[in-house]
């Protein structure tokens, strides 16, 4: 008796990791501004539905500030970079916190 042959296994999906959301959603807030983004447009744009998107951000409100966080982070390494003491680098952090939270507050950065 032959064996049966099984088809093969479908590829699995990948999911988008967290950087790749930061991508997209960068993408599209600079194109579109945060408010014209929907959670919905931006899961469509990586093959998820929104409640899957949740599942690594909480809110819009949240993608948004990790957009800022990751976007300031450079800076705010070589400003610390050029500081010499822990007091001093822990005052830097304090003003890019700050900073973080004005601009996601008043959401005006557009990219």
């Amino acid at each position: 008796m032959k064996a049966r042959t099984l088809p093969p296994a479908p590829a699995p999906v990948l999911q988008p990791t967290r950087e790749a959301i930061l991508d997209a959603a960068e993408r599209l807030f600079s194109a579109r501004g945060v408010d014209g983004v929907a959670v919905r447009d931006l899961a469509r744009e990586l093959g998820l539905t929104a409640s899957s998107l949740y599942n690594h951000f909480p809110g819009k409100q949240a993608l948004y500030e990790a957009v800022l966080e990751r976007g300031l982070r450079p800076i705010v390494e070589l400003v610390a970079a050029s500081w010499q003491t822990e007091l001093e680098r822990e005052s830097i952090a304090r003003t890019v916190d700050q900073l973080v939270a004005h601009l996601a507050s008043t959401r005006t950065w557009r990219g």
